[in-house]
Parts: C-alpha cells; sequence; structure tokens
C-alpha cells in the first residue's frame, strides 16, 4: 500500500447503481461484436479463455523456441501503470470511430464524460470535483474500452513479438543479428 499520507497510493473505487451495471452491459454487448479485432489476439487480459497463465506461456513458447532456433532473443517488460487512469476519450474516439455506429459512439463517449469525484477518508468528504480523463475501474465497460484504447500498441512500438495482460506488456525482440556474448576462454 505505502504511505497513507501520499495521494499517488490511493486509486478512485466506482459505486455504481444497479441500473448503471444493466447499461454497460447492454453497451458491452453491442461492444464486443465491433471491437473484437481492435484488441489485438496478444492480449490476454479481459477476456474468455485467457490468463495471467496463457500470457506467460505464450512468452515461454515464444522465447524457447527462439533460442531452439539459434536465434538471439532480447525481451522487456512495459507496465502502464494507473493506465486506466491516462484513458483519453478523443484518442478512443478516433480508434472506434470506423468501427462502430454514431450512436454507439455517442453511448461510449458519454459514459466517459460528465463524471464527478468525491474524496472520503475516514468520512470526511471533498467538494465533488470533475474528471474527464480516465475510465472508472470497477466498471463492466471500462476493460473493454482499455484493451482497445491500447489495442494497436504493437503495431505502435513494432516489435516482433508483443504480449500483455490487462496494462502489464511484454516485448521480444527475436533476431540473427543481435549481439551475442562472446565465449570465455
Amino acid at each position: 500500500m505505502g504511505n497513507r499520507l501520499e495521494s499517488k497510493n490511493y486509486r478512485p473505487i466506482a459505486n455504481l447503481c444497479s441500473f448503471s451495471k444493466i447499461y454497460e452491459k447492454l453497451v458491452l454487448d453491442r461492444l464486443e461484436n465491433k471491437t473484437s479485432n481492435l484488441i489485438g489476439l496478444s492480449q490476454h487480459g479481459f477476456r474468455a479463455n485467457h490468463s495471467t497463465e496463457s500470457a506467460m506461456l505464450e512468452i515461454q513458447s515464444i522465447i524457447s523456441n527462439s533460442i531452439d532456433s539459434g536465434l538471439s532473443v532480447a525481451a522487456y517488460s512495459i507496465d502502464l501503470s494507473a493506465a486506466f487512469d491516462m484513458l483519453r476519450e478523443d484518442i478512443l474516439q478516433e480508434k472506434l470511430r470506423v468501427k462502430i455506429s454514431e450512436g454507439l459512439l455517442f453511448t461510449v463517449s458519454d459514459f466517459l464524460r460528465n463524471r464527478r469525484i468525491v474524496v472520503d477518508i475516514d468520512g470526511i468528504k471533498s467538494e465533488p470535483l470533475s474528471l474527464n480523463i480516465g475510465c472508472m475501474q470497477g466498471s463492466s465497460l471500462g476493460p473493454r474500452l482499455f484493451t482497445t484504447y491500447v489495442g494497436d500498441l504493437k503495431s505502435t512500438i513494432n516489435a516482433h513479438h508483443y504480449t500483455s495482460y490487462a496494462d502489464d506488456s511484454y516485448v521480444i525482440i527475436v533476431d540473427k543479428t543481435l549481439i551475442k556474448p562472446s565465449k570465455s576462454i
């Protein structure tokens, strides 16, 4: 948890009413049919029949097959810390615009806009603040919006292999020309 006095150690919790949860499920059903190709095959988070285990097995398979083929492997990890909090509605809109109807696009944009937060610590509440960036954690629609938002990350970083689970990503570069360590005499 860390220092209780550091604001960066706290994440918002969305208290959603029952109507909101039903509404989100309906929107999610419509979105899933239209955006399944936007999340990328290498995303293992928030997908049926995928898990941290399937992500790690994919990474292990890529590395071991490459080494068995005599290739060099370089790998690094990317942790998109607090990535849900950084989702920008305008960028997501551009990614969705060609895939979904204007009505559904408006619904998704409306879901991300005009939100207000209140901080409550031991019963002491802050004044309401506007929140115009990010996606609510705890919502059923949030994970689909997030995976769509980062779905093209692989092409952006131009990696040989890219695997992710939610906001943790792994880039694996396989090449016969990577510098191999010299053998000691």
